[in-house]
């Protein structure tokens, strides 16, 4: 049931390991820093905007294990490096779950430049930014696992979402190339939500919880995947 290597089976061990989950204070973020902490991990709840909301998740993530709230903003170089300051006193991370995003719906022709910048900078090179500046606490660790989460439609185009639609063709491109670079101490998968009930999306689609039991079962590697490669949500729920 286990990602097999040349030698042994990668299983990951998630009582008592650190998670840091970025754009944890509502939405898909918000129930998987739940639900990693349900799990024993300690979770470090990373949020931008929403300070209230995200103390409200780690009040309740509080309940099951150590937590902190982190502030973070995935587009600045000095935010992210504070951040690992800050999670760095909380332990080694061993598990970082790139979830934030934005999204702008529109036609390309209609967005202005700094819509379309702006869903890259987020989307693409905040997820870059921000693994790029915890490798450091990830390759101290026995074992980690990095979720990036992409998008469905980051294996197919969708009308109206050139920009979000690039973004997420490129976290695809980034965990599969970065797979092939990275220790077998690391894994790295993309995770590719269809659509879900978040402010986003107008609340449409399935419940955030069912894929953050999604995202737990792959950080525990239960899915017979490899490094590098995508979890499709839909079928897993």
């Amino acid at each position: 049931m286990f990602i097999k290597s040349i030698d042994r089976w990668f299983c990951m061990k998630l009582e008592g390991a650190v998670a840091f989950v970025t754009g944890a204070s509502s939405g898909i973020g918000r129930e998987t820093a739940l639900a990693l902490a349900r799990s024993g991990c300690k979770v470090a709840v990373g949020y931008n905007k929403g300070a209230a909301a995200a103390s409200a998740v780690v009040k309740q993530c509080q309940l099951h294990a150590p937590t902190i709230k982190v502030k973070i903003d995935i587009t600045s170089e000095t935010s992210v490096k504070r951040a690992l300051t800050l999670v760095r006193k909380f332990g080694a991370v061993s598990i970082l779950i790139n979830n934030a995003g934005i999204l702008v719906e529109a036609p390309f022709a209609q967005q202005t430049f700094k819509q379309l910048q702006a869903q890259i900078n987020v989307n693409l090179l905040g997820t870059m930014r921000v693994t790029h500046t915890f490798l450091t606490l990830l390759l101290v660790s026995n074992e980690a696992v990095i979720v990036n989460v992409g998008s469905v439609i980051s294996k197919e185009p969708y009308v109206n979402l050139t920009a979000y639609c690039a973004s997420k063709y490129g976290v695809r491109g980034f965990t599969q190339t970065l797979a092939l670079e990275l220790p077998s101490t690391i894994r790295v998968y993309c995770l590719n939500p269809g659509l879900t009930a978040t402010a986003m999306t107008d609340f449409e689609g399935i419940r955030p919880s069912k894929v953050a039991e999604v995202i737990v079962r792959t950080v525990k590697e239960t899915l017979r995947k490899t490094s590098g490669d995508d979890i499709d949500v839909p079928d897993y729920v």
